[in-house]
């Protein structure tokens, strides 16, 4: 079954080439959506600083009731300027998790063509072939993503203007669109896992890489659409895990600074860098810990793209020296 040697030679890759996980923890730094979200701030209004609820834990590494209660008699002053810290760590965290899942990912499907070969993988040519490949896998998505994210949006606005200005109603319309605004979010996220092959598999410029993408997806579009949702999958059951350990180690990090007492809470206060700082640590701490956990999965799922990739593109089967597992028949060409 290819569904089942897909997944067969990708665990074993998985499992015998170890510096792979190097890369699978730096892509898997950026996350995945189900986890909880490493990146919550807080809207930049006054009001809100001073009247969020001192009680209710909102999604974020930050336990919310404790940073409430600082933030609640903190002069507004330092609580705007410590919300807008908060706000570049928020840019300046996702650019570097960002960065990061390009290396990684150009690293991993390198590696798993490598590997395919019979190669004994080692960091630093895993490495060199994430720097090769980093500028064409970090803008790859931008394209695609800026066309949908102004679709998205612009049927919002529209939607929303409508009902302001004729009927309420009508904002039951964005009802059904939420479904096909997923769907299309899940098949653009498989155009680039493509597009990141062809990059890193056939060393394809970034333009090219565009057109391949759908040119390989295109004749055997179920089968792709099948082992991404298997693969989407099993990374969405082990977040979902993850996401779940991370709540209660955030129910309990809150629990203890509780215990502090108001003494806690008014040292933050007359601390605002360190609270700044606390923040910037728990989001960095947060995620690299879930990232320890997240790494085989990450190198595993994306071993699996780039088998997926090589068998589309015709590069797999390639002559079986010291092949990690039995071949799968090389797709005929149906277009």
């Amino acid at each position: 079954m290819r569904l089942g040697t897909i997944f067969s030679t990708a665990w074993e890759i998985t499992r015998k080439q170890r510096p792979l996980w190097v890369f699978g923890f730096l892509a898997s730094l950026l996350g995945f959506p189900v986890l909880v979200d490493a990146f919550h701030v807080p809207p930049l209004n006054e009001a809100y600083l001073h009247t969020m609820s001192h009680t209710t834990i909102t999604p974020g590494w930050r336990p919310q009731s404790f940073w409430g209660q600082v933030m609640a008699i903190m002069p507004e002053r330092t609580a705007m300027a410590v919300n807008a810290a908060e706000v570049a760590i928020f840019f300046a965290t996702i650019a570097l998790f960002v960065t990061f899942f390009a290396l990684g990912e150009g690293a991993l499907l390198n590696g798993t063509v490598r590997a395919l070969n019979g190669e004994t993988l080692n960091a630093g040519d895993l490495w060199a072939a994430a720097r090769r490949f980093f500028w064409r896998i970090f803008f790859f998505p931008w394209p695609v993503g800026f066309v949908f994210s102004m679709i998205v949006i612009g049927s919002g606005l529209l939607i929303a203007f409508a009902a302001v200005q004729y009927s309420g109603w009508i904002a039951l319309i964005g009802v059904p669109l939420l479904p096909v605004f997923f769907v299309t979010a899940w098949l653009i996220t498989i155009y680039i896992h493509l597009g990141n092959g062809a990059i890193a598999i056939e060393d394809l410029s970034l333009w090219k890489a565009m057109r391949r993408a759908w040119e390989v997806w295109k004749p055997h579009f179920w089968l792709v659409m099948l082992t991404a949702f298997a693969l989407d999958v099993t990374m969405w059951l082990v977040s979902t895990a993850l996401s779940y350990a991370a709540l209660i180690g955030v129910l309990a990090l809150s629990l203890a600074l509780q215990m502090g007492g108001t003494t806690l809470v008014v040292w933050f206060v007359n601390h605002p860098a360190i609270l700044v700082l606390a923040s910037l640590l728990l989001i960095l701490g947060g995620r690299a810990i879930l990232a320890i956990f997240l790494a085989p999965v990450v190198t595993f799922t994306t071993v699996g793209w780039g088998l997926l990739y090589s068998w589309l593109s015709g590069n797999w089967p390639l002559p079986p020296v010291a092949s990690p597992s039995e071949a799968m028949p090389a797709p005929q060409n149906t277009a």
